[in-house]
């Protein structure tokens, strides 16, 4: 197939699109920069010069998911908050058995620069749950519970999608329910 010549801008989101599809299936040491190029219908020169190289690559791949993420949870904005709770998690889960290889495992040479994206990407999660629940200022106490609620369901998400041992509607219901158990705790606890 011959290459097409396209703005530079549209030329770097068909690359993107293809870091993100080859990422999300494969480890990042396994993929190459022709792997990329040939997927997204390219070059190689035209991957590098559209990316400073893999690493670049897959880093804007991570930052694209997390953005995807917060426009996806951002859309639930309507009904009680659990049900919003819910509804975002089906959400969160369905994005995760889809990109889960390229959240869960860091850039292998620079691992500080993948710990980077990947807490922004768990700042814009924290901040759609104060949303979801009308926080505007939580005590520290709320941010750990919030927190810690993420980190459980990171590993849920992860536990799930390799080994489907539950069904996926009740880890969500069970989810939820955590979530609304440990904010009522620290909002009780603050209150002392």
């Amino acid at each position: 197939m011959p290459f097409r010549r396209l703005p530079m801008e549209k030329r770097r989101a068909e690359i993107l699109a293809a870091a993100i599809d080859v990422f999300g299936h494969r480890l990042a040491h396994e993929v190459s920069i022709d792997d990329v190029a040939a997927a997204a219908g390219t070059s190689r020169a035209s991957v590098y010069r559209c990316f400073d190289g893999k690493q670049d690559l897959y880093l804007a791949s991570m930052h694209e998911l997390g953005l995807r993420l917060a426009e996806s949870l951002a859309r639930e904005g309507t009904g009680p908050p659990e049900a919003r709770l819910e509804l975002g998690l089906r959400h969160y889960f369905e994005f995760f058995e889809e990109y889960g290889t390229l959240l869960l495992f860091g850039f292998p040479g620079n691992p500080e620069a993948s710990r980077e994206v990947i807490q922004q990407f768990r700042e814009r999660v924290y901040a759609w749950v104060y949303r979801t629940y009308g926080i505007s200022s939580p005590s520290p106490l709320l941010e750990t519970a919030v927190q810690s609620w993420v980190a459980g369901v990171e590993w849920a998400a992860a536990d799930w999608s390799r080994r489907h041992r539950s069904d996926r509607a009740e880890v969500e219901a069970l989810l939820s329910r955590q979530l609304s158990l440990s904010l009522k705790s620290a909002v009780t606890l603050s209150a002392r």
